[in-house]
């Protein structure tokens, strides 16, 4: 490692130097705004239910690594909780849930997906804790105002 710092260019290093000093706050940027998402989602969701009918999704947001945003349609959403925590679900690059009988329930069901690290990543399950309907209209509304007092706060850049 000494040896290829040697041989590195000061530019290349100073680079590599700034990407790490830099990236802790990039990532706590990032989720402090997912964070803020989920607060969204959260104040936009109705009692939790015991079961859904299964759906075949048409989009879907991770939330960090114990919730999920999905959509069936554009605009029928749920707010689903998961447990344990879902590692690597920010990673995913597809996720689906068990079923049975046509049914998603909570605290029996589980969701799927494959994490994207490594190769071919590997699939993981988390149960599903609690299954919420989000009122899609008032979401995307405070989603608006979210990005609009944003936008105002860095001068409209």
């Amino acid at each position: 490692m000494l040896n290829s710092l040697k041989s590195m260019p000061a530019i290349a290093i100073a680079a590599v130097l700034a990407l790490l000093v830099a990236a802790p706050a990039v990532h706590a940027d990032a989720r402090g705004r997912e964070l803020e998402s989920l607060a969204r989602y959260q104040a936009n969701a109705g009692p939790p239910v015991s079961k859904i009918r299964a759906f075949t999704l048409s989009n879907w947001r991770s939330l960090g690594p114990e919730h999920v945003a999905v959509w069936r349609g554009t605009n029928k959403v749920w707010l689903v909780k998961l447990r344990p925590l879902c590692h690597g679900l920010e990673f995913a690059r597809t996720i689906g849930f068990t079923s049975s009988a046509s049914v998603i329930s909570a605290r029996f069901d589980k969701l799927v997906f494959r994490d994207g690290v490594g190769a071919g990543g590997r699939t993981e399950q988390c149960l599903i804790a609690e299954i919420r309907e989000v009122d899609y209209r008032k979401l995307r509304d405070a989603e608006r105002l979210a990005r609009n007092t944003r936008d105002q706060a860095s001068g409209g850049t």
